[in-house]
């Protein structure tokens, strides 16, 4: 038997369908005699691949530029932080063992579609009255970064 097996199921009725059950068994069978770890877990919608490469290059970019025009060299995952962290609020309180509440950064990875877009939603609120750009929508028509940033590219300082 293959060391995990992981199989995909609508439930109807409280049951899984004939072939997940049949495959169950056929696992359960195949492990006679183990322990075993059996977990349900609801699948949720993840961002497509699209929305990832629009949100590292329309979303991030640009804020990144505007950072580094004011002296901060900082890369993307340092923006990406930051904007989970002060703008995005994906911080969640977790108890310590001695009481102590801290703040723990979610992963963007877990928020479903809706809720990244309602991310970058603040995101783009956030840039325009702080940071006075736009943040694009994908179905807006832009330029690519390249020319609407093609003064801070070419930079080596900042100003």
């Amino acid at each position: 038997m293959a060391r995990a097996v992981e199989l995909y199921s609508f439930i109807k009725n409280g049951q899984v369908s004939n072939l997940c059950r049949d495959a169950i068994v056929k696992a359960l069978t195949a492990a006679e005699g183990l322990q075993v770890k059996i977990t349900i877990k609801i699948v949720r919608a993840q961002r497509s691949n699209k929305q990832n490469a629009f949100y590292w290059g329309y979303v991030v970019n640009p804020i990144l530029f505007v950072f580094r025009e004011h002296g901060n060299n900082w890369d993307a995952d340092k923006v990406h932080d930051f904007l989970r962290s002060e703008v995005g609020g994906l911080k969640e309180k977790m108890v310590l063992p001695s009481g102590e509440l801290v703040d723990m950064l979610r992963s963007s990875t877990e928020l479903t579609p809706g809720e990244f877009e309602d991310y970058l939603e603040s995101i783009r609120a956030w840039s325009a009255d702080i940071l006075g750009i736009h943040i694009a929508f994908p179905n807006e028509d832009f330029q690519p970064i390249e020319q609407q940033y093609k003064d801070l590219l070419c930079r080596t300082e900042p100003k």
